[in-house]
């Protein structure tokens, strides 16, 4: 990838990312144990290998990956693999702190919000990417990040 750059990369990965076929891998290749940890909790974690298709998220995991390399060097800590003392960067799964609100309906949106101070709850629940924002801030706010992590593949807080 460093010789030839993320956009012609992701013309042409190696495993285990993939974009048909799924590079070989066996079933038990394709989620990272946080992906597997999500899953079994009921949350439908998509593999960060996978790089094409409805829902992938591989693509934006790498170029995420990219902005860690920036973040560490400004100082910020990187969870699992620094401990979670701001300023701080962690995976998330926002659907882990949103529930079962139907994010596409404004006025469950702003059901859910009901109890913020009022100055926050028009911004919370004005988009699904604010309220996602907004309820995974909170969520992570109050709880601890769950599941130590792994210091290879990574960790989303609060599996």
């Amino acid at each position: 990838m460093r010789e030839r750059g993320l956009a012609r990369w992701l013309a042409a990965p190696e495993p285990p990312f993939w974009t048909t076929g799924k590079a070989g891998l066996l079933p038990s290749q394709e989620f990272r144990r946080t992906e597997e940890a999500a899953r079994a909790a009921g949350f439908p974690a998509k593999s960060v290998f996978q790089l094409v298709g409805a829902g992938q998220v591989g693509r934006g995991s790498l170029h995420g990956m990219r902005a860690l390399h920036r973040l560490a060097g400004a100082g910020f800590r990187v969870w699992p693999f620094d401990p979670p003392r701001p300023p701080f960067a962690a995976e998330v799964y926002p659907r882990m702190f949103t529930g079962g609100v139907t994010k596409s309906d404004p006025a469950a949106r702003a059901r859910a919000v009901a109890g913020l101070p009022p100055a926050f709850r028009e911004i919370a629940a004005s988009t699904e990417d604010a309220f996602d924002a907004a309820m995974t801030a909170l969520g992570m706010a109050a709880g601890h990040p769950g599941g130590a992590g792994d210091e290879l593949e990574g960790g989303i807080w609060g599996c």
